[in-house]
């Protein structure tokens, strides 16, 4: 069996720099937005980031861009390269993200054998 070379992805590589129907200016404000919401707290804190996101999408009125596929992609890549930002600025305070993995370890150690 002949061996294929790999290519390593260094970035995001797309024809489109965003989903048609959206600037650059509309997905930060929309991934600010979800940084910003309820969506990040611990009440979600079980659910996995795309479910966030797409519920966040529906809440606000932008089903539609829950229901494409690349403008949805767009939106999370977006949320995801600004979580960093976001903790440093307060957006995010580190305790909501930090807290919900200890609390999730805590109950496994204290469940009595």
């Amino acid at each position: 069996m002949k061996s294929v070379p790999l290519r390593v992805v260094t970035r995001v590589e797309s024809d489109q720099a965003s989903p048609r129907g959206l600037s650059e200016s509309d997905l930060d404000a929309i991934a600010w937005g979800f940084l910003g919401s309820e969506f990040t707290g611990l009440a979600y804190a079980n659910w996995p980031i795309e479910r966030r996101v797409g519920a966040y999408l529906t809440h606000h009125g932008l089903a539609h861009l829950r229901n494409n596929g690349d403008a949805h992609a767009a939106v999370l890549h977006r949320v995801l390269a600004n979580v960093g930002k976001a903790l440093r600025n307060g957006t995010l305070p580190s305790a909501t993200w930090a807290s919900a993995r200890r609390h999730s370890q805590t109950e496994r150690i204290a469940v009595p054998g």
